[in-house]
């Protein structure tokens, strides 16, 4: 399953650009943004396996008729805005539309990272004019004060569960043109961003001359999403070592091991085949299991926004063996508001198979969702989407729970992220058996 909101974007970016450029080179008339809405309701309509389950039928032909009817007063980007509402009308992490990065009506970017920490809205890193931003908790942007940006951003950001929208945050509070036809910002190419410095005193600062969003940004946020780009300043102290969750965010899966407190983490970013053959890097895997003698394993998943499902099922029987056999100690499980789509499944699955401690943020998936892809293109616009055709059941069948609970709950503080330290992996060390215990 290749699957998740970004997943498809980049799907889409990869399949489509050819051609892009040409097909966007006219403006569009009233009656083709009209075709395009119909082309959009249809295909959701009849590609979707539940398309009413979270909106009544009732309720979205309402709201379908609404934007029918504003279209001929809509700029072109409230327009895709309004497809993008509609998307995530559905009420599914992977019914999207994917907002335009190339032709006449590309999205831009304002040169800023929004990051919701434990504590807080941060501007985690910025582009060196906005270098005074770096490390400051956000007050306001815009119109909207911090605690309803949430609400705005649930309305285009298509997510499973509550906890999706802290990653929906960082990957739409940046694009200008959503931030307008939210009503967030009075303007298309500005907006005013008001922050508290460590003293508390309030500060605003007009963020302008957004960048055209390109297809390098877009595989920044989706494979390095933690990543800070070439030539912005991070909040993080650069004078420590970054922590290992954070490192090589672009692997699909590698492992590390703790000899101190008998650990191995296992990084899996990303359901998908890397360098290295999944299997392989399994047989490596508990080869280093079998021979090192473990006290605890972490299986993180905090950066995985999921992928081929169908890749699970060995590591899965794996870890039930290990588990059994005693030969991985505790199991931990880590997850956070990027563990999607697959991944999520991956934790549902060990979350009824195993005993697994769950340590972290709920994932950002419930335990049964409903996903998959199955993208198509609007014939005007030529603006991608995608409608969910298959559901994904994780656990049981009455499983209703939005996300899995952790038992260790350790989320990721603004402090944390300056002094680059894990606090899931310190939540794990002190409740694996401490070195001092040893015998």
């Amino acid at each position: 399953m290749r699957s998740s909101f970004l997943l498809c974007l980049m799907f889409a970016l990869l399949l489509g650009l050819c051609g892009t450029k040409a097909a966007q080179s006219q403006t569009l008339t009233t009656e083709a943004w009209r075709q395009d809405l119909e082309a959009l309701v249809h295909g959701i309509e009849t590609r979707h396996v539940d398309p009413f389950h979270t909106a009544s039928d009732s309720a979205w032909r309402v709201a379908v008729q609404h934007v029918y009817e504003r279209i001929p007063g809509f700029a072109p980007h409230e327009t895709i805005v309004a497809f993008m509402e509609l998307a995530t009308m559905i009420g599914d992490g992977h019914t999207v539309v994917v907002p335009p990065f190339e032709g006449p009506h590309r999205f831009h970017r304002y040169g800023v990272d929004f990051y919701r920490f434990g504590d807080g809205l941060f501007v985690r890193a910025a582009e060196p004019r906005y270098q005074a931003l770096v490390g400051r908790r956000v007050l306001r942007l815009g119109r909207v004060p911090v605690d309803s940006l949430d609400r705005y951003i649930g309305r285009v950001f298509p997510h499973d569960n509550d906890i999706a929208l802290r990653w929906g945050l960082q990957m739409t509070l940046p694009l200008a043109e959503v931030l307008h036809a939210l009503g967030i910002a009075a303007d298309k190419n500005e907006v005013p961003l008001q922050v508290e410095d460590e003293t508390g005193a309030r500060h605003t600062r007009m963020l302008t001359r957004p960048h055209p969003v390109t297809p390098e940004w877009l595989q920044t946020m989706l494979f390095e999403g933690a990543a800070t780009p070439d030539g912005w300043t991070s909040m993080r102290d650069s004078s420590t070592a970054l922590p290992e969750w954070l490192r090589e965010i672009g692997a699909p899966y590698r492992h590390t091991y703790d000899r101190e407190y008998r650990l191995l983490h296992v990084h899996f970013n990303q359901v998908r085949t890397g360098d290295v053959p999944f299997n392989a890097f399994l047989d490596d895997l508990f080869s280093v299991i079998d021979t090192s003698g473990i006290d605890a394993l972490i299986l993180d998943l905090r950066t995985n926004e999921g992928g081929d499902l169908t890749m699970l099922t060995p590591l899965i029987r794996r870890l039930i063996a290990a588990e059994v056999d005693g030969t991985i100690g505790h199991l931990y499980v880590a997850t956070g508001p990027r563990t999607f789509s697959a991944a999520g499944y991956l934790a549902a699955r060990l979350d009824i198979y195993t005993d697994a401690t769950f340590v972290g943020v709920p994932p950002g998936t419930r335990p049964n969702f409903i996903g998959e892809t199955d993208p198509y293109r609007l014939p005007n616009s030529r603006l991608w989407a995608n409608a969910s055709t298959l559901r994904w059941q994780g656990t049981y069948a009455f499983d209703d729970r939005p996300w899995i609970e952790p038992d260790l709950p350790a989320p990721l503080t603004s402090l944390d992220y300056r002094q680059n330290r894990d606090p899931v992996l310190e939540a794990v060390q002190k409740a694996a058996r401490s070195p001092s215990t040893r015998q």
